[in-house]
């Protein structure tokens, strides 16, 4: 099991989202990818939201919604700073890895 934190720092009774665990078990470990210092996200838990360390990398992970007016999946990809705004990652952010499902 994987120790699983939420955004202010508490152990959580909270699942890992399916898909992570998947990828996690399917495909990191597999491949010599070590994943540390998961903690979900409070928002876009509907798109599995979360962070975590593999292999000395910061990695932010979100999984893909089938929407029910388009075609394909949907996924969200913004941060906010406090209560403000949401805003657009940018290149000087300090997620080296951002994984979509």
């Amino acid at each position: 099991m994987y120790p699983i934190k939420d955004e202010n720092k508490q152990h959580s009774s909270c699942a890992i989202h399916s898909d992570l665990l998947s990828a996690i078990e399917l495909a990191y470990e597999p491949s010599g990818l070590t994943c540390k210092n998961l903690v979900k996200e409070e928002e876009s838990q509907e798109y599995g939201a979360s962070v975590f360390e593999m292999n000395n990398m910061r990695v932010k992970f979100r999984v893909g919604k089938i929407t029910p007016t388009e075609t394909g999946q949907f996924v969200t990809w913004w941060k906010r700073i406090g209560g403000g705004v949401i805003l657009p990652h940018d290149f000087g952010d300090f997620h080296r890895s951002c994984r979509l499902n």
